[in-house]
């Protein structure tokens, strides 16, 4: 029987990232979790990593009670919307956007990810995408210039966005063409509902999500620690 696993990774010369730690019911409260934990931050160092960062939705106290008496910090918020596809308003006044699977994906690396764990995980999760059927949407502005790229999945007839990232965070309008987007691409599949994640500290882009027809479902805290003190 496996006591516990823990899944830990840098694409970052500095700043690690733990996805997964997970302890079997049967061993709970024998300190196996905190030697994974251990086990993962000396990984981490040795690497080259000072801090390290991890997610915990805010449901989970047990979990988040756990990292902060281990020296983890709270320092943001996530904020997990959905929505129907059928109330998904979009902007009839903004000029069509383009949108496609595949085509030049120049300035893609200037791309600002809208959740925080994109910008440790990406070159991770990109790679990771192509094995495991995630499927790419490039999202252009009537010049031809790419102002969003998205990699979703599709699960039980919802999308789910398992990356998105914007030219300029400070550019509604980019959020109303990706909301676009989703919506033709969401209804193109016959699919019911769409699943996006968001930096709460973005608050304009997360006020034009509520305001396009998504809904706060879930909050997850960001927690980090300093490997080095």
């Amino acid at each position: 029987m496996v006591a516990g696993y823990v899944i830990a990774y840098s694409c970052d010369s500095s700043i690690g990232y733990i996805d997964e730690l997970a302890v079997h019911p049967a061993f709970r409260g024998r300190g196996v979790g905190s030697a994974l934990l251990r086990r993962a931050e000396r990984e981490l160092v040795m690497r080259g990593a000072k801090f390290v960062e991890l997610s915990v939705k805010s449901g989970d106290v047990n979990a988040l009670n756990f990292y902060l008496k281990r020296g983890y910090v709270v320092t943001g918020l996530t904020y997990n919307l959905n929505a129907e596809v059928c109330k998904l308003k979009v902007d009839s006044q903004l000029a069509p956007f383009k949108c496609k699977s595949q085509g030049n994906l120049k300035g893609i690396g200037k791309l600002t990810p809208i959740v925080w764990w994109s910008r440790l995980t990406w070159q991770f999760d990109h790679k990771l995408s192509g094995e495991v059927g995630s499927r790419p949407l490039a999202i252009y502005d009537e010049k031809g210039v790419l102002v969003s790229y998205v990699e979703y999945s599709i699960d039980d007839g919802e999308l789910y966005v398992e990356y998105a990232a914007v030219k300029d965070v400070g550019d509604i309008s980019i959020i109303k063409r990706l909301v676009g987007a989703l919506k033709v691409e969401a209804e193109g599949q016959g699919l019911s509902r769409v699943y996006v994640s968001v930096d709460a500290s973005y608050d304009d882009i997360v006020r034009e999500f509520l305001s396009s027809g998504f809904r706060l479902f879930e909050v997850e805290f960001r927690a980090q620690k300093n490997l080095l003190s």
